[in-house]
């Protein structure tokens, strides 16, 4: 990981329920169809290479699962 560059990890899963988009301030997951999404994002800080959260800041995410109601 290159200091300051933005790195982000999806982890796509079988769904075992169905669950809303939403965001905890650090990541967003939530379903579509039969499978559970996580997006968070990371980079190393400069001055001492900590590896840190980024913000995910999504306000679309709360009306995305309208789009994929059947």
């Amino acid at each position: 990981m290159i200091p300051e560059q933005i790195e982000i990890i999806a982890a796509l899963n079988n769904a075992k329920k169905r669950v809303d988009w939403n965001s905890t301030g650090k990541d967003l997951y939530g379903t579509i169809g039969n499978y559970h999404i996580k997006i968070a994002a990371y980079y190393k800080r400069k001055k001492d290479q900590k590896i840190m959260h980024y913000p995910i800041m999504c306000p679309y995410v709360l009306g995305f699962d309208l789009t994929f109601q059947e």
